[in-house]
């Protein structure tokens, strides 16, 4: 299928590891976690108002708040392990 973008780098991973003390693989986390609830936050104003203004069907609106709700707890996966294996997160006096 020739008109099919590919997935962006890193879609399907399930085990990701945000690296706290790269600030630049934090700095995407962050813009990546504002995109996601950008988009829930957008999906949900659009679910509320009024019929006549909604662009999105209920099942559309739905759809996208699944995808957003599912991509933000993947984040969020993400910065726990990341915590857990952070060497900040060590005692300095371990090893």
């Amino acid at each position: 299928m020739p008109n099919v973008p590919a997935r962006p780098s890193g879609a399907n991973l399930t085990d990701a590891c945000l690296d706290l003390d790269n600030p630049a693989e934090v700095k995407r986390w962050i813009l990546a976690l504002r995109e996601q609830a950008s988009d829930a936050i957008a999906a949900g104003l659009d679910a509320t108002a009024r019929v006549r203004r909604r662009v999105l069907s209920r099942a559309e609106a739905r759809r996208k708040l699944k995808a957003a709700e599912h991509a933000i707890d993947a984040l969020f996966k993400a910065a726990d392990r990341g915590v857990f294996v952070s060497p900040t997160t060590q005692d300095p006096g371990g090893p």
